[in-house]
């Protein structure tokens, strides 16, 4: 019988729209697939996180 730990993972909230990712550079990326499947990407890079999802 393996042991369940008491206290639960938690996960970040998810974004209501699209996805961020972090580039090798440092910079934030943002991209959503559109109703006819392709994934679009933002035409310029964020300096933050925050400025990626705003």
């Amino acid at each position: 019988m393996t042991s369940v730990s008491k206290k639960a993972k938690t996960r970040a909230p998810r974004r209501d729209f699209g996805r961020i990712r972090k580039l090798p550079s440092g910079r934030f990326q943002a991209a959503y697939v559109g109703p006819d499947l392709p994934l679009y990407k933002a035409p310029h890079t964020y300096d933050t996180k925050a400025r990626a999802e705003g």
